[in-house]
């Protein structure tokens, strides 16, 4: 069965590389900026990348989205979309709802409504929306992640630039950048977990893998296997007595459990 999984797996590759080259999606007009890592959201970046680009590749750029590190604010994050899709249905004549409350509730559903605000500390219902002066601030404090993506007029115009920057290139004022060609389409990329991917963090999230699953395997050999093998080795066996069917079940189970 493992050595069919592997034959499928390749033969999914194969057929993904030929509608690949067969079809052409959105993946295919962009290419992605590696190397800028920790600069200020209080600059112009996404401009500043796309002239640095057009002038080294050649090739007119549309535009280059950077990927913005916001773990620490993905609440305020949420609330400034949510604040600028209300104004967006506002001018476009849709009536937006006022109020998250969920309506009418019972005393028990009530309660439990209660406790889960508390527990998940989701935001009360009457909270003030986000100012621009808030948003704004906001933004200007946010620190770019390593990614950008670039988008080109054409796939041809993107294979060109990717081609003419093999090896990377440098950027003043930003530094060393390499434009690399996208593999994946957009709408299948977890975003929630897209950010730093260099091979050092790679590395690091492999190792602490690796050490969690030791650390759990020490932790189940002392704390479960080991005081059955003890009882195990020190019963007495004499006369051909054995464990009752109780206690082996018993320590089987702890075992199994554990």
């Amino acid at each position: 069965s493992f050595v069919m999984c592997i034959v499928y797996g390749v033969y999914q590759l194969r057929r993904f590389q030929e509608l690949d080259v067969d079809t052409t999606t959105m993946k295919d007009f962009a290419a992605m900026l590696v190397g800028i890592e920790g600069l200020d959201g209080s600059r112009r970046l996404e401009e500043e990348l796309k002239e640095a680009v057009e002038t080294v590749t050649g090739q007119k750029v549309i535009g280059v989205s950077v990927a913005w590190c916001h773990k620490l604010e993905q609440e305020l994050v949420a609330k400034a979309l949510a604040k600028d899709l209300d104004e967006l249905l506002l001018a476009n004549g849709i009536e937006v709802a006022t109020s998250l409350s969920p309506g009418p509730m019972n005393r028990l559903r009530k309660l439990l409504y209660n406790i889960e605000q508390k527990i998940f500390r989701l935001l009360p219902d009457d909270e003030e929306p986000m100012t621009d002066e808030q948003i704004r601030t906001m933004l200007l404090t946010l620190k770019s992640s390593p990614r950008a993506v670039v988008v080109f007029e054409s796939e041809v115009s993107r294979d060109a630039a990717v081609a003419k920057t093999e090896g990377g290139f440098r950027i003043p004022g930003i530094g060393p950048v390499e434009l690399d060609e996208i593999i994946a389409e957009p709408d299948s990329v977890q975003w929630e977990h897209f950010g730093h991917s260099s091979a050092q963090a790679k590395t690091f999230r492999i190792l602490w893998g690796f050490g969690a699953i030791l650390v759990a395997c020490i932790f189940w050999g002392v704390v479960f296997y080991a005081p059955y093998a003890y009882y195990v080795l020190t019963f007495d066996y004499s006369h051909g007595r054995e464990p009752g069917l109780i206690v082996g079940f018993a320590f089987s189970m702890i075992v199994v459990v554990g």
